[in-house]
């Protein structure tokens, strides 16, 4: 799994979807705020995350099935999500100073960047693909939560906060993914596998970030 290949197409998530078992690349896709407005009325409501938590399956997230893996590639599947921050987001003013009222994020998939080897679907394949989904869903809801809770002087220092906090969240969460497959050889070892599916479960259930196994 990859942030850095070259995005295709994003599948878009229903906002309504069944939590996965685990409780089942963030990168997220704009550099800041677009269409960020605002700068004194009321500050909006709880922001929102849609898309996650939710089980994947190999017929709805993998249309791109492939007879054989890429040439240059050591994994039977790949999936590539998106943790997007929403086009419409608003600024507001509290005790003098400035920070993003209504806005929310979304977990996607890119459909161009995500394929699985026909005859290597297996069970636990999808649970190690589960596993790079839920660890993007782990990084959007953290960066949710910082963006919320961001003040700034100006907007254009909060504009510069906001970009940097969604830059370092593509730097965070490339790092854990690879990170995982690297501890679980791409699903191969299971104890190793198995200590990431506890480890993701409990910070998706105790609302805390991802503790790597050690």
């Amino acid at each position: 799994m990859s942030y850095s290949r070259k995005p295709g197409t994003l599948d878009e998530a229903p906002d309504l979807e069944t939590a996965s078992p685990m409780a089942p690349v963030t990168t997220v896709g704009d550099s800041g705020p677009v269409g960020m407005k605002g700068g004194g009325g009321t500050c909006g409501g709880a922001p929102r995350l849609r898309g996650w938590p939710r089980s994947i399956s190999w017929r709805r997230d993998f249309p791109d099935e492939r007879e054989e893996r890429p040439s240059d590639e050591d994994e039977d599947a790949q999936i590539h999500p998106e943790a997007i921050l929403d086009d419409d987001v608003s600024v507001c003013r509290t005790d003098g100073r400035f920070r993003l009222g209504t806005f929310g994020v979304r977990l996607m998939i890119v459909a161009g960047d995500t394929w699985v080897v026909r005859a290597a679907k297996t069970d636990a394949l999808l649970a190690h693909e589960q596993g790079h989904f839920d660890i993007s869903g782990l990084d959007a809801r953290q960066v949710m939560r910082d963006l919320a809770a961001l003040r700034a002087d100006t907007t254009e220092e909060l504009q510069r906060l906001v970009s940097e906090r969604l830059e370092r969240s593509r730097t965070d969460s490339q790092a854990m993914s690879d990170r995982y497959d690297d501890e679980t050889d791409h699903s191969r070892t299971a104890d190793a596998q198995r200590r990431w599916e506890t480890a993701i479960r409990e910070a998706i259930e105790g609302g805390h970030a991802l503790r790597p196994p050690a």
